[in-house]
């Protein structure tokens, strides 16, 4: 990654963690890989052994790049946003969990936080975590502080305090720690936006917003029987989709509550979501809202494994193994016919035939944003006043297949339209 470092204004190193509270049932990352051990409630931790040296090599670039900041993403999606809830729920914990924060900070020389709560006010799930085909862990994740037990779409909509505590925590850490540069990954919903967010009152504390702009439909779910977008900048309609469900409607509801468009960031996906429809003729697979069939026959046959089996996503690419998604590189790898969608402002891909390897089957149909499309979307973002953009993730992006080399085609594509803008705009 090394190479990149002067085109970028910051890295995002994800993800980091936080032991949670005695109190609450322990994920198996406490139970089993002992990271806790020795710790306090609402400690820092890091969630892969290596994070501290991984860290400083990051934090070492600054000595050519002085500019460059180097950001700690804590949580993530598999990540409980009942530990979260519960870090910010009293004065007390909410301090104990600045204070851990603003150490962790200084002992690896971070610049900042980003806060990948997903999401305050969230409703209870079980997160699945594939470790292998054979084994998957399973995460309980109790939800937020949803009072009265009414939930919509996975989103309390009754009382819930998880809001005004992540805005009282965010004021704590800012007052003690100002040259910490605070952001939040932000859930792409409207909905969700509006229960988890004091929006305006949040805006005066953060460096920025990180829309989370990518994954408005999935795959890897037993109800996506028909082919969708994965970031698309205007809404698809027709039966079975959702309206005002796109990144251009993502942006006008932040913007609405009372989000300065500069501290906007949008949020760029450098892989596929794929489904299977086999035996399309012609060019009907260059559209959304196809019927999708389940993979079946193991892994052989596009079909996921554990807890995934029996959904309408794909085996998971080679490098990603994630049901239901492939990284850009996987796509261009496998030799897919591509078309963009002048409507939805997205890329539809098809395989006609199996690949030349046979991993990729043919009948596998996946939707992704290519190096043009990520293009229109940054210049659409700058042209609204949005400050930057980031990429999830730049372990995904472009590959010399000759040399095994990463050329970060995508990352450099819109950190060059983001550096001209800002440069216009004096930032």
């Amino acid at each position: 990654m090394a190479p990149l470092v002067p085109t970028l204004s910051h890295i995002y190193y994800g993800f980091l963690f936080f032991c949670p509270p005695k109190d609450v049932e322990q994920p198996y990352w406490v139970t089993e890989d002992g990271y806790c051990k020795g710790k306090q409630d609402y400690d820092m931790i890091g969630a892969e052994p290596k994070d501290t040296e991984y860290l400083a090599t990051m934090t070492g670039w600054k000595a050519e790049h002085p500019d460059l900041k180097i950001i700690g993403s804590i949580g993530g999606w598999n990540f409980p946003s009942s530990f979260f809830s519960k870090a910010v729920r009293t004065a007390t914990s909410r301090s104990k969990f600045v204070d851990s924060v603003i150490a962790f900070c200084g002992a690896n020389k971070l610049d900042g936080i980003e806060i990948d709560w997903e999401h305050p006010c969230s409703a209870p799930r079980m997160n699945p975590v594939q470790i292998t085909c054979e084994k998957f862990e399973h995460v309980k994740d109790s939800g937020g502080h949803c009072t009265s037990k009414k939930y919509d779409k996975g989103t309390c909509t009754g009382d819930c305090d998880d809001k005004a505590n992540l805005l009282m925590w965010v004021q704590e850490l800012h007052k003690k720690a100002p040259e910490l540069q605070i952001s939040i990954a932000a859930a792409a919903s409207p909905t969700i936006m509006k229960e988890a967010f004091d929006v305006a009152e949040l805006d005066k504390e953060l460096h920025h917003w990180n829309l989370m702009t990518y994954d408005y439909y999935v795959s890897d779910i037993k109800s996506a029987n028909i082919t969708a977008p994965n970031q698309n900048l205007y809404s698809v309609t027709g039966p079975g989709f959702v309206e005002q469900w796109s990144t251009s409607d993502t942006v006008k509801a932040y913007k609405e509550a009372g989000a300065a468009p500069n501290k906007l960031w949008l949020g760029l996906a450098f892989y596929a979501h794929s489904w299977y429809v086999p035996d399309v003729q012609g060019d009907d697979w260059k559209k959304y809202g196809l019927k999708a069939t389940i993979p079946s026959g193991g892994q052989s046959h596009n079909e996921c494994c554990g807890d995934f089996q029996g959904t309408y996503g794909v085996k998971g690419g080679k490098g990603c193994h994630q049901c239901g998604t492939m990284m850009h590189s996987e796509i261009m790898a496998a030799g897919f016919e591509t078309t963009y969608d002048e409507a939805s402002g997205s890329n539809i891909g098809y395989m006609k035939e199996d690949s030349q390897d046979g991993y990729t089957k043919a009948g596998t149909w996946i939707s992704f944003i290519d190096k043009d499309a990520i293009k229109k979307q940054t210049q659409w973002a700058m042209d609204q006043g949005m400050g930057g953009a980031f990429s999830f993730d730049a372990s995904m992006d472009t590959v010399d297949f000759a040399t095994g080399e990463f050329t970060h085609e995508l990352t450099k594509e819109f950190a060059d339209i983001v550096r001209k803008k800002n440069e216009e705009n004096g930032y």
